[in-house]
């Protein structure tokens, strides 16, 4: 089972597979998992909904003239074989549906609600309980129909006797246009799910995560919940004791994450946002390190937090000095009462110990010092 990112990411993608396709919203609730007012809200906006009863109905298939009948029976026939191979009821819809649309270029004479009620009622998921539809091969062509469950075998197959009965149909609206004010919501929500699942692979608690996508949202993108998140108690161990900095934490902890604050202050002067430029600081710096020594990605989060008064801080602590010896930047806190020691100082006295981890200090310092004076 995979981590609630990916749950969503998943559902967003199968969500926008179905409004390109012209689902009602009750239907992309059904078929995705995701709920009423995250649908409403957050995908369709200010879209009014569909007016009148969605064409949620079985007998649709019995009403239709033969060449209809036989469609649905292709379409029920590619469902039920993508089924067979494993796959999940929702992609298994959309990718039968899209087939038969991509197969004759146009939406067929069923809209896709009407295939996904057929598809509710053939295995009795989603808005049926029970299955009421099966499918039953023809005794003459052996092609697959749908029929009623429990219904009596009839030698009429709309595949090998066609044009029997079957009038001229009056032509109809086709399946209902795809919104795009609803298609460009999900694709940001997609993104932002990405985002999301991008950081906990790199080790963010969700919370934390779930935190920074938030942040990573384009103006005039969706609205994302307004939860209070109390990201500190994700954090394995206690806050890092800022009255304490220098004496609390060993010469590598305090090398790297000066490090880190130095390629997150390189980035922001850049011109990248605050969230791309933590997850790009903290890529660069982890690339020195291997086992016990690398950083995690919550510690780094807290780290930018106290540098920059941003997300669950609101007052810097944390700020850059310069050493008057080696040139190279460090971090220190505002409120801690004994004097800064360089970090950078101390490990050179021992190069063959830490000399690529902590070899960047110099050129880093003077990059940074040179963009922040332009």
């Amino acid at each position: 089972m995979g981590s609630i990112s990916e749950t969503r990411l998943r559902s967003l993608e199968i969500a926008l597979d179905c409004a390109t396709l012209g689902a009602c919203q009750k239907t992309i609730c059904w078929v995705t998992g995701l709920t009423r007012t995250l649908v409403r809200n957050e995908i369709f906006g200010d879209s009014a909904p569909r007016r009148g009863r969605p064409s949620y109905s079985d007998d649709f298939i019995f009403r239709a003239v033969i060449s209809v009948r036989a469609d649905v029976g292709v379409f029920a026939t590619n469902y039920r074989k993508l089924r067979d191979h494993g796959f999940a009821p929702g992609p298994a819809l959309v990718s039968a549906y899209r087939h038969r649309v991509d197969a004759f270029n146009e939406p067929p004479c069923y809209t896709f609600d009407q295939a996904f009620y057929l598809v509710a009622h053939l295995d009795g998921i989603w808005a049926q309980r029970t299955p009421t539809l099966a499918l039953a091969s023809c005794p003459g062509c052996s092609a697959s129909r749908v029929v009623p469950i429990g219904s009596a075998r009839s030698e009429f197959c709309p595949i090998c006797t066609p044009g029997r009965n079957d009038r001229p149909r009056p032509t109809k609206p086709t399946a209902p246009s795809a919104d795009e004010d609803a298609i460009q919501a999900l694709h940001t929500l997609i993104g932002h799910a990405r985002y999301a699942l991008d950081l906990e692979k790199l080790g963010a608690h969700p919370r934390i995560a779930h935190l920074l996508s938030k942040g990573a949202m384009p103006e005039g993108g969706p609205k994302m919940p307004q939860r209070t998140l109390t990201v500190w108690k994700s954090l394995k161990g206690r806050p890092h004791d800022v009255t304490n900095w220098s004496a609390s934490l060993s010469p590598v902890r305090r090398a790297q994450y000066s490090s880190l604050a130095i390629q997150y202050r390189r980035l922001r002067f850049a011109g990248f946002g605050p969230e791309a430029s933590l997850q790009s600081a903290f890529r660069h710096v982890n690339l020195n390190y291997n086992g016990e020594n690398s950083l995690s990605f919550d510690r780094a989060f807290e780290v930018i937090s106290l540098l920059e008064g941003r997300w669950d801080k609101a007052v810097p602590v944390l700020t850059l000095d310069l050493c008057g010896r080696c040139n190279s930047l460090f971090l220190i806190s505002k409120l801690e009462t004994a004097p800064p020691r360089c970090p950078f100082c101390r490990l050179k006295r021992s190069p063959s110990s830490y000399d690529l981890a902590l070899a960047g200090g110099d050129g880093h310092s003077s990059a940074l010092n040179a963009e922040s004076a332009g």
